[in-house]
């Protein structure tokens, strides 16, 4: 489909029943080939990655491949399967480069390149939500030198209330290089109290889809029909279940001073801090807490299959391009203000923000 096309879909459906699974059924002999074109691509003077080893790794992890098929078809133990696996892993997690590398096949197999080339607005319509009108705007951007992702699909839905306005915000970023689609979505409110000002939630929502994936449906090789059921997912759910009273309550602690500033995040910037992808502007909210969400959706994309914590302080480093003193520091932080799992099988990584 064409992105003038675009359309959320299933709207009049549950939340629920909105996004269809499709099956990531692929023959062995075919992920096989994929994992030689990956293997062919590494660098030979990195110890300890064989290519057996390395395509064990990949139909286990990127291919969904059980433990017990992989056992028959290689005629090996578990024991062996598991120390091989293991053993790429960590240098997997050691290394960027092979974090990119790995990356490029679900760009391969997803088909993320961006579907245009101007930035544009794709959608926008008021809709009659449990008796209530939804403001709804969708628009699509082209990433930049300064942006970490290569295009994105921005949703903002607004519901007006007798003396408040609740806000949705949602954002789907695609990573071309890592074949990973990371999703971050916000609440908040405009109250008459507080002269009409957006107070927003503390905590951003993140699902981190490894690509391709059983919740993304694609046709001819474009992620944009899948975001329209996302999209359409975001709107109902957030005007059917959110329970706005939790929100407003936590908003008005923040306000009272016994939360952290109630309206960063909706200020925080888009781009990651890092000096080596181009000149961020500057403003005034910025903060360290920013800093540290910019630079954990940086972290998913070159890990979107485990767990934050697990990555070492080197590689880190090498990541951020700043300096991280003590990770223990940093890994306790991220668990303070953060919740990240992770689901073997088909992978679903999301973190509470």
């Amino acid at each position: 489909m064409g992105i003038d096309e675009f359309e959320p879909k299933r709207l009049e459906s549950p939340p629920e029943e909105i996004v269809p699974e499709r099956s990531l059924d692929l023959k062995f002999e075919d992920a096989q080939e994929v994992c030689k074109r990956v293997i062919d691509r590494l660098p030979s003077d990195i110890s300890g990655i064989g290519p057996k080893a390395v395509e064990r790794y990949l139909l286990r992890s990127e291919f969904g491949f059980d433990t017990a098929e992989l056992i028959e078809a290689f005629d090996i133990t578990q024991s062996t399967l598991s120390k091989q696996t293991n053993q790429v892993h960590r240098k997997v997690l050691k290394y960027p480069f092979l974090a990119r590398v790995i990356g490029g096949i679900r760009s391969d197999r997803a088909g993320v390149s961006p579907p245009e080339q101007i930035d544009r607005t794709l959608w926008e319509e008021s809709l009659e939500i449990n008796s209530k009108t939804v403001h709804t705007i969708v628009n699509y951007t082209l990433g930049g030198i300064s942006s970490p992702y290569s295009w994105k699909v921005s949703l903002r839905a607004d519901s007006e209330t007798e003396d408040q306005t609740r806000h949705h915000r949602s954002d789907y970023l695609i990573d071309a290089e890592y074949g990973v689609l990371l999703k971050r979505s916000l609440r908040g409110i405009s109250d008459d109290d507080w002269g009409g000002k957006q107070h927003f939630q503390q905590l951003r929502t993140y699902l981190v889809y490894p690509l391709p994936h059983p919740e993304i449906v694609t046709t001819d090789g474009s992620l944009v029909e899948s975001l329209q059921y996302h999209v359409s997912h975001d709107i109902k759910s957030t005007f059917t279940k959110t329970d706005w009273k939790s929100i407003e309550r936590r908003i008005r602690l923040a306000e009272a001073g016994d939360l952290i500033n109630p309206h960063f995040a909706e200020q925080g910037l888009s781009e990651t801090i890092h000096p080596g992808i181009g000149v961020h502007k500057q403003i005034d909210k910025y903060t360290n807490e920013t800093r540290l969400q910019d630079n954990l959706e940086h972290l998913l994309r070159h890990y979107p299959l485990t767990r934050v914590e697990q990555i070492p302080a080197n590689t880190i480093d090498l990541i951020w391009n700043s300096p991280i003193t003590d990770v223990e520091d940093f890994v306790e932080e991220m668990t303070r203000t953060s919740q990240v799992m992770y689901e073997p099988g088909h992978r679903t990584l999301w973190s509470l923000r």
